[in-house]
C-alpha cells in the first residue's frame, strides 16, 4: 500500500508544519533584507500618536525580529509610514 495524505494524516500534518517554518523563515529574511535596505534613509514613523522624522542608522535584531535604530530608538517595520533617500 503506497502512503499517501490521504491514508497517513501524519505525513500530511508533517509536511504542512515544514511548509509553514519554511514560510515564516523566508518571511524573517525577506524583513530583514528590507530592513538593511532602509540603513541611510530618510523616514517618518508611527510612534504612539505621534510622528518620528529621522534617518534609519541602523538595524538590530530584538527576539529575531528586525528593529529600524533611529535617532538612538528602535522601531519596528510595520511603524514606517514613508521612506525616502537621505
Amino acid at each position: 500500500m503506497k502512503t499517501t495524505k490521504e491514508n497517513n494524516p501524519m505525513l500530511f500534518t508533517s509536511n504542512c508544519v515544514t511548509a509553514v517554518n519554511h514560510a515564516q523563515q523566508e518571511i524573517s529574511s525577506v524583513r530583514q533584507h528590507l530592513a538593511e535596505a532602509m540603513i541611510g534613509k530618510t523616514v517618518d514613523l508611527l510612534s504612539g500618536r505621534a510622528v518620528a522624522h529621522g534617518v534609519v542608522s541602523g538595524v538590530m535584531l530584538l527576539a529575531g525580529n528586525p528593529k529600524l535604530l533611529v535617532n538612538g530608538r528602535a522601531y519596528d517595520l510595520n511603524q514606517v509610514l514613508t521612506a525616502s533617500p537621505a
